[in-house]
């Protein structure tokens, strides 16, 4: 199989090395240019194991050059940006999500996992379509985990079990299932306090609910929010993300 990467992540890292173990053709990388590579929260250089296993590693943004490589499958894992239409055309391009899917839609998924602190959690990946969060489920894993563990030991969890779920593809483990509309959209700018009880709201009783992305003002806590919530959103707010500020 022939496969292309996109992403300039340590999850991007660890599914590559998955990949390689298959003995697959990887035929790029294509991560973020410099500017946008040092914005970026839990990124990885890609350049010593694209350098090692002779992997072509772009960095300039351009979409259009990947038309030119044949690849079956595009792994765009821990990458945020929009794949053109263009590139969802010429081959199956699989994408992570940080909740499980299609109950938990839209952004910052994992922060808002960790916000909701009830030692469960999951992940889910997804074959991408041309219409937003429309493409099929190809599959979900389950993880556990204590409350007290940092935000970086739970992104750890969650990027590994995202690399279950990519074996389990590879393998061909897996039915695919059509994602849901969500029924409850939160709103860009919520307080997040509000957003968490609303998702706790959501997963109590079924409902397929979408999460707004968040912006740096929605780091700064709220003197008004109960001690309980105060402490999970600083567990949550920490790195490898932005840490928490105070009014």
């Amino acid at each position: 199989m022939r496969v292309g990467f996109i992403g300039n992540t340590v999850l991007t890292l660890k599914a590559l090395e998955s990949v390689l173990e298959y003995g697959y053709d990887i035929r790029y990388v294509f991560g973020l240019s410099p500017t946008s590579l040092a914005q970026k929260a839990n990124a990885c250089d890609m350049v010593p194991i694209c350098h090692q296993h002779n992997i072509e590693y772009i960095n300039n943004e351009d979409w259009a050059q990947l038309l030119k490589y044949e690849v079956d499958l595009i792994i765009e894992f821990g990458d945020s940006r929009l794949v053109p239409k263009e590139i969802l055309a010429c081959a199956t391009v699989l994408g992570n999500h940080g909740a499980i899917l299609p109950y938990v839609q839209g952004g910052a998924s994992l922060v808002y996992g960790r916000m909701l602190n009830t030692g469960r959690w999951g992940v889910s990946l997804m074959e991408l379509d041309k219409t937003l969060d429309s493409g099929k489920i190809v599959g979900t894993q389950t993880i556990r985990y204590n409350p007290a563990i940092t935000m970086e030991d739970f992104v750890t969890l969650c990027d590994d079990a995202t690399v279950v779920c990519l074996k389990k593809y590879l393998a061909g483990e897996y039915e695919p299932i059509d994602n849901r509309t969500w029924d409850i959209r939160v709103k860009k700018g919520t307080d997040s306090q509000t957003a968490i009880t609303t998702l706790r709201f959501a997963l109590k009783n079924n409902y397929v609910i979408y999460m707004p992305s968040r912006c740096p003002q929605d780091g700064v806590i709220n003197r008004g929010w109960g001690s309980d919530f105060k402490r999970w959103f600083k567990q949550a707010m920490a790195f490898p993300y932005p840490t928490w500020t105070e009014e």
